[in-house]
């Protein structure tokens, strides 16, 4: 299969599916704007809507430390990726 034939399939899958989400915005849209890794599933896309950060970073930085990150406290990448 080649790259152009796959990319149709998985855009034409995505369109298929029950539940839509757009991503706007000049941040890259597939990354966690705290760990920038890659988002891994539906839940990690939703966190990054309703949280600014992936279930993990959500869990292990953004809660424990709610106060912190409501005045803009954001842990480095580095940080973000040993968890």
């Amino acid at each position: 299969m080649s790259l152009k034939s796959h990319v149709k399939e998985q855009t034409q899958m995505s369109y298929s599916s029950k539940s839509r989400i757009k991503i706007t915005g000049d941040s890259h849209p597939f990354t966690c704007p705290v760990c920038e890794f890659v988002l891994r599933d539906l839940e990690d896309v939703e966190s990054v809507k309703k949280n600014t950060a992936c279930t993990v970073c959500a869990d292990f930085f953004k809660f424990p430390n709610l106060k912190k990150w409501k005045n803009g406290w954001r842990p480095t990448v580095e940080e973000a990726r040993t968890h």
